[in-house]
């Protein structure tokens, strides 16, 4: 798998993930936003499940608080998500 296009699907597709998006987001829209099939989408993120978790992934490595929030409200946050960057993201919210 290439994973320099991998990651670049996942830094097309996180620019529409804003303001609820990442919840929303299906693997027509991921595709049409990164310019690939869906067949690419599958092939690399195997399901739409996988897809959303790679972003959640990509959001948390790149610090994303808008799309690490949404993770959290979700309950859908990698295991490597410290307590630093949960603060961040709740105080993003307004949580805090």
């Amino acid at each position: 798998m290439n994973t320099d296009y991998k990651r670049k699907i996942l830094e097309k597709t996180i620019a529409v993930c804003g303001n609820g998006g990442w919840l929303q987001l299906t693997r027509d829209k991921a595709a049409e936003v990164a310019g690939v099939s869906t067949a690419t989408i599958n092939y690399h993120f195997d399901s739409s499940a996988g897809l959303l978790a790679a972003l959640m992934q990509h959001a948390v490595e790149t610090e994303n608080l808008d799309v690490i929030a949404q993770g959290m409200v979700a309950r859908k946050l990698p295991a490597n998500v410290g307590v630093k960057l949960k603060r961040r993201a709740l105080a993003w919210m307004g949580a805090l």
